[in-house]
């Protein structure tokens, strides 16, 4: 593998690699010039090239909790060999970071909005635009509906069966009160302006020894409303043993104080939480990617 490592910098970048070891999304490869992160996509080029603009926008506006991409002997921000696409990034040494921690919490929904606020202004060719929240809540509805048809005419149910029959009425009870309320939502101007990360999860986050933060994971970053990522954090927080409720007014105020959330801000993460996305994206992994749904009764 290292010989493969070792062609793609120099070939590439005209790098000499030393050694490789495996990171969270790649190989770390101590080179002449320091340390580089390599690693493989898969994305067609249009999402790589529009995750490379939106790196060079961040840092550009300050945003400095990112790494942008490197540039190839020939200029070109992709490297490909066999018919797969590589990436290189500039790399500082980061650890886990430990979210049991009150203020490690806080400082990433902080970051969050700086993230957000840090990435209006960008415009970039390989634009990539979002579904709003009320269309992807329709959406996994329609799928929900149309699974429990196919399966009521099944003679023998299957445990994603079962689960899907028992909490089908719940699901559409809290569709309808979140539809209530997106339904009473004036259409907010401007809000497609912001990019949202889409997979600010806690191993998005990485931490230097010094305490700086660095933002990882870009790979799905469209245009949208920046409200679903803090949904998005709210909902990963609150599933933890280490939740805390006076910790989700901390993250929303941490938030706010970077980039002012309306009051139908406040509602739409209300509609967001209350209704049961993580439940029906399961049902859809399992019964659209084939994947097993083991039962907890």
């Amino acid at each position: 593998m290292d010989d493969t490592f070792s062609s793609i910098l120099l070939n590439g970048y005209g790098l000499k690699l030393f050694s490789a070891t495996k990171s969270r999304q790649g190989f770390i490869c101590k080179t002449d010039k320091g340390l580089m992160e390599l690693r493989k996509s898969y994305l067609d080029k249009n999402n790589i090239l529009f995750e490379k603009d939106l790196r060079q926008h961040l840092i550009q506006n300050g945003f400095l909790n990112v790494h942008g991409i490197i540039q190839t002997l020939t200029e070109e921000y992709i490297y490909q060999t066999e018919d797969i696409n590589y990436i290189l990034q500039s790399y500082t040494p980061v650890n886990d970071v430990d979210f049991s921690n009150d203020e490690n919490i806080k400082k990433a929904a902080s970051l969050l909005a700086q993230f957000h606020k840090k990435s209006v202004g960008l415009e970039s060719e390989y634009k990539i635009k979002g579904v709003d929240i009320k269309t992807l809540e329709e959406k996994r509805i329609k799928e929900l509906k149309s699974l429990k048809r196919r399966i009521s005419k099944k003679q023998k149910f299957s445990n994603a069966d079962i689960m899907l029959l028992k909490h089908y009425s719940y699901c559409i009870e809290k569709y309808n009160i979140s539809k209530e309320i997106l339904d009473g939502i004036k259409e907010k101007e401007g809000k497609n302006d912001f990019v949202c990360h889409n997979n600010y999860r806690f191993e998005s986050l990485r931490i230097t020894d010094d305490n700086f933060f660095y933002v990882e994971g870009l790979e799905k970053c469209e245009y949208n409303n920046p409200v679903n990522d803090l949904s998005d954090l709210l909902r990963r927080y609150i599933k933890y043993d280490y939740f805390k409720e006076s910790v989700v007014y901390d993250i929303i105020s941490e938030y706010n104080n970077v980039l002012n959330l309306s009051k139908d801000d406040i509602l739409t993460i209300k509609a967001s939480l209350i209704f049961p996305q993580k439940f029906l994206k399961l049902l859809n992994e399992c019964y659209n990617k084939r994947r097993s749904f083991v039962s907890e009764a």
